[in-house]
């Protein structure tokens, strides 16, 4: 008697919903109506444009803080007190089609059937692709909320406030399970205030105005359609999506009858090695392992915190258009058809003072002494040697 063995994956599922697609606005990491103010200094990876209020209400922001282009409609902004003005460009026609595709996304998120209808506060939950409201047509967030792609990187996370979002300061979103920045929205029928040292992911559409108490992190983009964006110190990282799941290159058992067939996944990829190959640059190296060469590779920019999750495969990756000279947290997964294998071991690289792999020691690891260490006691062991010989006590 023969058995058949079919694995499968609890945690692999079809999104629910539609990406919204941002069109010429994906190149915005923000975006406004009436004025964009910057206090302190902020890091913005991605441009910055304003409209229809000309260049002169852009205030404080400097091209030293840009990895991008900061556009206005009519030559108004002159660089925020100084400094270099080769970020700046006027260019009317660019910004009227992104404010346009931006009304377009806006509208698509707010019109998104709902699938539901949840609590005002959103600290302490755990959610998966979706379309969420709540019955006061606001959302405020103190704490933490997960969103969990369950496996799959097209996920899509969408959440509809007929009036504001306001986080609490230090309140964080999460990404787990694949979930992706780039799929995640926040369709705000009024203002968004983050407070202080939020850490947001994904797509804030904001119908007037987008404020930053202060040192927050958005994962994604800040888009207000008619009013100001304020920056405080904030660091702004435009997100695109990676592959998706069904772009999977690995060899593996087909799917028979909708019942995945790929065997269990029990490797657990070790980053061998990482550098730094430019200021906003890191480069990886993991494996090999033999049958397995399709990997998931996230990164944040605090350990837990996932940015990006992107199918690579081989056994090396660049990771790209970072925070200038940022150290990151990295972790790697062995997938197949079916699944998202155990993630290794988070390890923080491209951080100054780092071993010459880029790479800190593990916890408990002190290998990284053994060095240094031995090559102190051999030069005592040596000198006092040399200096008993030469006092006549050694022959």
């Amino acid at each position: 008697m023969f058995v058949t063995l079919i694995y499968m994956s609890p945690t692999q599922v079809e999104a629910a919903q539609a990406r919204i697609s941002l069109l010429s606005a994906d190149n915005f990491a923000v975006l406004a109506g009436s004025g964009i103010s910057d206090t302190g200094t902020s890091v913005v990876i991605g441009d910055v444009g304003l409209s229809p209020t000309g260049g002169a209400s852009i205030t404080g922001l400097t091209c030293s803080e840009m990895t991008g282009t900061i556009y206005d409609t009519n030559g108004g902004y002159v660089g925020g007190g100084g400094g270099s003005t080769a970020c700046l460009q006027s260019n009317a026609g660019l910004l009227i089609t992104a404010k346009n595709d931006l009304v377009t996304a806006y509208n698509d998120a707010a019109n998104r059937p709902t699938t539901a209808t949840i609590a005002t506060q959103l600290g302490g939950a755990t959610l998966t692709d979706g379309v969420y409201d709540s019955a006061a047509g606001t959302f405020d967030l103190t704490g933490t909320v997960t969103l969990d792609g369950q496996g799959n990187s097209d996920s899509v996370f969408i959440f509809k406030m007929a009036s504001t979002l306001i986080t609490a300061s230090s309140s964080r979103v999460v990404l787990t399970n694949g979930a992706q920045a780039c799929n995640v929205y926040w369709q705000v029928g009024s203002s968004a205030t983050l407070g202080t040292s939020t850490t947001l992911v994904g797509n804030l559409f904001a119908l007037t105005s987008i404020t930053d108490n202060g040192t927050s992190t958005v994962n994604g983009r800040l888009l207000a359609r008619d009013g100001a964006v304020t920056l405080n110190n904030t660091t702004v990282i435009k997100q695109s999506c990676a592959a998706t799941n069904t772009s999977s290159s690995v060899s593996s058992a087909p799917s028979t009858g909708g019942v995945c067939t790929s065997a269990p996944i029990n490797t657990i990829p070790i980053i061998l090695e990482s550098r730094r190959v430019s200021p906003t640059s890191i480069s990886l190296k993991w494996g090999p392992y033999a049958g397995i060469n399709n990997f998931n590779v996230r990164y944040g920019l605090t350990n837990g915190n996932w940015l990006y999750n992107t199918n690579v495969t081989g056994f090396s990756t660049t990771i790209n258009n970072l925070p200038a000279n940022q150290p990151i947290w990295i972790q790697v997964a062995a997938r197949n058809d079916c699944a998202i294998g155990v993630y290794g071991e988070s390890k923080f690289v491209g951080g100054p003072g780092l071993p010459n792999t880029g790479m800190a020691a593990s916890k408990g690891d002190s290998s990284q002494w053994y060095l240094p260490v031995g090559g102190i006691f051999g030069a005592a062991i040596l000198f006092t040697y040399l200096y008993r010989k030469q006092s006549g006590s050694v022959k």
